[in-house]
């Protein structure tokens, strides 16, 4: 798909279909800097009931997501197809939402859920920018959304 395919299916009020191919076309060249918001909103399929995080440190990118998803952001940031960066809340304020959580302010492990804002581009976009995460992701961990964190 490209981008009057996604801009079709969005203003026609069908979401896009759900997959690693398309969600890399989202986050390339369509919407570069994607909010979960944006791609759960966007995305056929991509609401359910899994938060997507740091489960060792309490740090957590986004919750309500579906299995799908999240394996789908694995895989692709695993492959350093995308990248994740870090964002001011601004951005989901505007993109209509944010998790009711005090926010990380380090790479370290918190007592209590803390939330890091996230938005997602092409590797090679975000790595130039010098804006790729300080801490390697080895294994994105999923949980089952065990608190009114939305």
């Amino acid at each position: 798909m490209n981008g009057a395919d996604f801009t079709m299916l969005l203003t026609s009020g069908k979401g896009i279909p759900l997959n690693a191919e398309n969600l890399l076309e989202f986050v390339t060249n369509f919407r570069k800097f994607a909010s979960f918001i944006e791609i759960v909103q966007s995305f056929e399929g991509a609401k359910g009931d899994l938060s997507f995080g740091f489960d060792d440190k309490n740090i957590w990118l986004w919750t309500g997501i579906s299995r799908e998803l999240a394996d789908i952001l694995e895989e692709l940031i695993i492959g350093e197809k995308i990248g994740m960066c870090l964002c001011p809340v601004f951005v989901y304020l505007a993109d209509g939402g944010m998790l009711n959580m005090p926010l990380a302010k380090r790479n370290m492990k918190y007592k209590a859920p803390r939330w890091c804002p996230v938005t997602f581009s092409a590797y090679d976009v975000v790595k130039k920018n010098k804006q790729l995460m300080k801490f390697k992701v080895s294994r994105i961990n999923t949980i089952t959304n065990h608190w009114n964190g939305q």
